[in-house]
């Protein structure tokens, strides 16, 4: 009999630890969970939509205008340029050699490169960069940056569409129906698709 309650103490307390242990893992998976929803309704979704009107709203010192002749012949920091697949590529074709990098503003990590850093090397390369801009941001695109060329875009009115995924897809098959994007940087030769990458170090191949 004494042994039974020995054993029956014992279970209980085993028991009483596994689900001490079961709400710790809980709590800590809800508190998880808050943070993760609370982000997702009070922090940025910068790169799931362009902020197109949002940025010219909040922002207007920052003129953002149609392409025009005064876009292919010099650049101007305060001002962005509205860019469709099918414009870039007439560009493009006048260029013997040419890299085109899809900017994301708020990008952070690996793969992610200064402008003037990317411009610097595309010009020790002998290479045209063209910097078009995947969505809007006021902040990232009132700093001055050392471009050779316009600061660029994607003309979302022209997709119609505020949905990243939607018109990115729509813009790189304007340029090209059957090129394939696996990075941010896109070289061209005379306006043909050459390769996509994603790691700056491959522009000079």
């Amino acid at each position: 009999m004494a042994l039974y309650l020995v054993t029956a103490v014992l279970s209980g307390y085993s028991l009483i630890l596994l689900s001490e242990r079961i709400m710790r893992r809980l709590f800590t998976i809800l508190i998880t969970s808050l943070l993760l929803y609370s982000c997702s309704i009070h922090g940025s979704f910068r790169g799931l939509y362009s902020y197109y009107h949002q940025t010219k709203k909040d922002c207007p010192g920052l003129a953002i205008q149609p392409l025009n002749s005064i876009a292919i012949q010099g650049q101007d920091s305060a001002v962005i340029y509205l860019i469709n697949g099918i414009d870039l590529s007439r560009l493009l074709k006048k260029s013997d050699d040419a890299v085109v990098y899809i900017w994301k503003p708020n990008c952070i990590g690996q793969y992610c490169y200064s402008l003037n850093h990317i411009q610097e090397l595309c010009t020790a390369k002998g290479l045209d960069l063209f910097v078009v801009a995947e969505y809007y941001d006021c902040t990232m695109m009132q700093l001055t940056y050392e471009l050779e060329r316009p600061l660029y875009g994607i003309d979302t009115p022209y997709y119609r569409s505020n949905r990243t995924s939607k018109y990115r897809g729509r813009f790189l098959k304007d340029i090209q129906p059957e090129m394939s994007l696996q990075g941010s940087f896109l070289k061209f030769r005379s306006g043909v698709f050459v390769s996509s990458f994603k790691d700056i170090s491959d522009i000079s191949q």
